[in-house]
């Protein structure tokens, strides 16, 4: 990409591009996203911060025994919220959780564990908010 500016912060770097040329929506990922394995992504990257110390590179190093402890957590205390996919077991939920993780460039895979990137920062304490529907409402 050319004609951007890279701004480097704590949590990571971003490239700010000018307002002539806007990130279009296929090289912008839709994160956190209405969806599920999305929102239990972020539950799951959330909780994995919160179970190490950052290395001196801002990096969060997790053992595979962590990693799924930390999915265990997510998955038991959120049991009545999971789809029917997810809800099929704690290693189901680490499945979908890491694909996105991975792919969006938050946790790189490595030993069986986690290495949760600084950039993860950006998205503490995650919060979904919801309304009731009709049918719930009677």
């Amino acid at each position: 990409m050319t004609g951007g500016v890279v701004e480097t912060r704590a949590e990571g770097m971003l490239l700010r591009l000018p307002d002539d040329r806007p990130a279009t929506s296929v090289v912008t990922p839709a994160f956190p996203a209405a969806t599920a394995g999305r929102w239990f992504a972020l539950k799951v990257l959330d909780a994995s911060a919160a179970a190490g110390e950052p290395d001196e590179s801002g990096r969060i190093v997790l053992t595979a025994a962590q990693v799924d402890a930390v999915v265990t957590r997510v998955y038991t205390g959120n049991q009545r919220a999971l789809t029917k996919e997810l809800s099929e077991s704690p290693a189901r939920l680490r499945s979908v959780t890491e694909r996105i993780l991975s792919g969006l460039g938050l946790i790189r895979l490595g030993d069986g564990g986690w290495i949760v990137l600084p950039v993860a920062g950006r998205y503490r304490a995650p919060r979904a908010v919801w309304e009731p529907t009709l049918e719930e409402a009677r």
